[in-house]
């Protein structure tokens, strides 16, 4: 089991200038987190912080009883966490020559390295490559190499900075999916970074989102999703339905000023007005946008003014301009207060990584 990690107070700055700020962060041991945000909120500076690679300017980060920070030597500390690159960068030679690099390099015979290395190819479809040239290996593959290189040292805590960002959409989902099911076996404490808010069931537990260098939220999956702190947060989740709180429909004219959010899969597309509406809302629009898909169909329907995203089933077949009903669940709608959103920065105005 991976030991538990603690950064506290924790304060990074590069040219003189803030970068990175976090009060306080907690991982159990064998949690499995993402850090998720636009380019430049920070999260490569937080990876490579935990890593050791770069010191606090303040603050500290604990892993078992193990201290990194300002004025302590970060050797000790680095043999406890391996750090994933997004490339592979493998060395030239053979698959287990990179498996095994690690282990040479803390002076293990080539035997001991040999004996170490083996189960790990084995769990992560190795065996049969081991002997074979890294320039052969596909990009899935070469990744699979480096996270063996990684696991073969028994980290503490593993740092993923988006290992499978260069495979394809299908392979990318089947190997985070794979090293879910690894690091769970194995109880190893990660944090990895990642884009694609759409990874996070794939392999976190729980979500930190970083908007310009400062923890805006921390949660599971869902609650990121359907509770966002922020207007940019709930943009970065794609959350397809933002609205203005006021005027006159139902749900949206009682909160006070603000925003109304709720994912697209959560509003239901009706052709007629239902009989009882239950626990939602029923709003009349008319039919904006068709989308088909094979497993429903994905609407917009233009709500006194409003755009209003929601799913259908196959069997419901509307045409542009036709009535229509959203049918808007009471307990789903979030209200954010607009003095929580956060804006993105432009690429020019953002954080360093």
């Amino acid at each position: 089991m991976g030991w538990p990690l603690l950064l506290e107070n924790l304060q990074v700055k590069r040219g003189g200038k803030l970068v990175l700020a976090v009060p306080r962060l907690e991982l159990g041991a064998g949690e499995i987190m993402a850090v998720l945000g636009p380019n430049g909120a920070g999260k490569s500076t937080l990876l490579l912080t935990v890593a050791g690679i770069l010191c606090p300017s303040q603050g500290s980060i604990r892993a078992g009883e193990m201290v990194w920070g300002p004025g302590r030597d970060p050797y000790q500390w680095r043999q406890a966490v391996t750090l994933v690159f997004q490339e592979a960068l493998l060395v030239s030679g053979t698959v287990l020559d990179n498996v095994t690099l690690g282990l040479k390099f803390r002076g293990l015979s080539a035997r001991e390295r040999e004996q170490l290395a083996g189960p790990w190819l084995e769990r992560l479809g190795l065996t049969e490559l081991a002997r074979r040239r890294v320039q052969d290996l596909s990009g899935g593959e070469a990744q699979r190499v480096a996270l063996a290189r990684a696991l073969v040292l028994k980290p503490q805590v593993l740092l993923l900075d988006e290992p499978f960002a260069a495979v394809d959409a299908p392979t990318r989902s089947r190997l985070l999916r794979e090293l879910r099911l690894l690091l769970k076996e194995t109880g190893i404490t990660t944090l990895f970074i990642t884009h694609d808010f759409r990874e996070l069931p794939l392999l976190a537990d729980r979500g930190l989102v970083l908007l310009q260098g400062q923890m805006a939220q921390v949660g599971t999956v869902r609650e990121l999703a359907e509770r966002p702190a922020s207007e940019a947060i709930a943009r970065f989740f794609g959350v397809e339905n933002l609205w203005p709180t006021g005027g006159s429909l139902p749900g949206l004219k009682e909160l006070p000023p603000g925003l109304g959010a709720i994912p697209a899969r959560c509003v239901r597309i009706l052709g007629a007005k239902p009989a009882v509406a239950g626990e939602s809302w029923l709003w009349p629009g008319k039919v904006k946008y068709v989308e088909e898909h094979w497993d429903g169909v994905y609407y917009c329907l233009l709500c006194e003014g409003l755009e209003v995203w929601g799913w259908a089933d196959n069997q419901l077949r509307l045409q542009l301009g036709e009535q229509a009903w959203a049918v808007i669940n009471k307990k789903q709608l979030h209200y954010i207060e607009t003095r929580n959103s956060l804006n993105f920065l432009s690429d020019q105005e953002g954080l360093p990584g």
